[in-house]
């Protein structure tokens, strides 16, 4: 059962199966999954920007932060991507990344989530991609361009 929660979120052929720990305290109504745990990957962030507490700071984007890959940060061997562990609100869109502002220009830092094989860019929903979005079908019903990067 351990390596189950060390390895959670849990896909099985597609579907997203939360692992929770519970008390043993807690009534059927009162668990809630909306939470739900990933380790995250943070793509072309810049190596100046690489430090524990510039990830900590991105990682506010997310509902809670649970642990940084330190080893990644302090290996003298570049790598492609930072990893975070942190907690989400399946409730609210994910975010799929944000701007900053390096070296007199604008650079797309992107998030991916492990063992997510769902997600729509375009609402941010995970039970659905893009082409099955019914905000994304709504809004072009609605003449309403869907948003650029």
């Amino acid at each position: 059962m351990e390596s189950i929660w060390l390895e959670r979120p849990c896909p099985i052929s597609g579907p997203l199966m939360q692992v929770r720990k519970l008390s043993g305290l807690e009534t059927a109504r009162e668990i809630s999954f909306k939470m739900v745990d990933f380790w995250v990957q943070i793509h072309h962030l810049p190596e100046a920007y690489r430090s524990e507490s510039n990830i900590a700071m991105v990682s506010r984007m997310f509902h809670q932060i649970i642990d940084i890959d330190r080893a990644a940060l302090q290996s003298q061997i570049y790598r492609k991507y930072v990893r975070v562990f942190v907690q989400v609100d399946t409730s609210k869109p994910l975010p799929d990344g944000f701007y900053i502002r390096h070296q007199q220009k604008r650079t797309w830092v992107e998030f991916k989530f492990e063992k997510l094989f769902s997600l729509c860019y375009y609402c941010g929903g995970i039970e659905h991609t893009r082409l099955e979005c019914d905000q994304r079908r709504i809004d072009e019903e609605n003449g309403i361009q869907p948003p650029t990067i």
